[in-house]
Parts: C-alpha cells; sequence; structure tokens
C-alpha cells in the first residue's frame, strides 16, 4: 500500500498497518496489538476506520464478549491501490 494511498484518502501509516493487516482476514483487536500499537491505539484507529466504512466491528458468535474487526470492499480497495 503506497503512502500516497493512505494520505490521499484522509488515513495515517497506522491506518493502513491496521488495514493491511485485516486484507489478511478478520482479526480480533487484541492481535493487532503490538510493538507499535497499544490496545488503546487500536481502538482509536478501529473506531476512525469504521466510520470511514473501512473495516466493520461485529460481535463474536463464539465469545459474546469479544469483537471481531474485518476489512470491507471499501477498505480492499484502499489496501490494492485501486
Amino acid at each position: 500500500m503506497k503512502l500516497t494511498t493512505l494520505l490521499t484518502n484522509g488515513l495515517s501509516v497506522r491506518d493502513g498497518i491496521i488495514l493491511s493487516s485485516l486484507s489478511e482476514g478478520a482479526r480480533y483487536p487484541k492481535d493487532l496489538v503490538n510493538d507499535m500499537m497499544s490496545a488503546a491505539n487500536v481502538t482509536k484507529i478501529s473506531d476512525k476506520l469504521v466510520s470511514k466504512k473501512l473495516i466493520t466491528r461485529s460481535k463474536n458468535i463464539l465469545d459474546k464478549r469479544g469483537v471481531v474487526l474485518a476489512i470491507t470492499k471499501a477498505g480492499e480497495e484502499i489496501t490494492s491501490g485501486h
């Protein structure tokens, strides 16, 4: 994913990291936490991406306490550069 694509769509590099991770498949938010992003950052960024309709947040059908993040078609278009 190109930096210019992110910037054109009003996204940061961290937004791009989450989009890129989700392009490989749906994930739990806790799976996106790493040395570069805290749980609070993942929540803040996922809120932004949900509001832009680039990802979805849905309840985990197996564990009602958790949520799963997944990329949308619009998010896929950004990650693929189209």
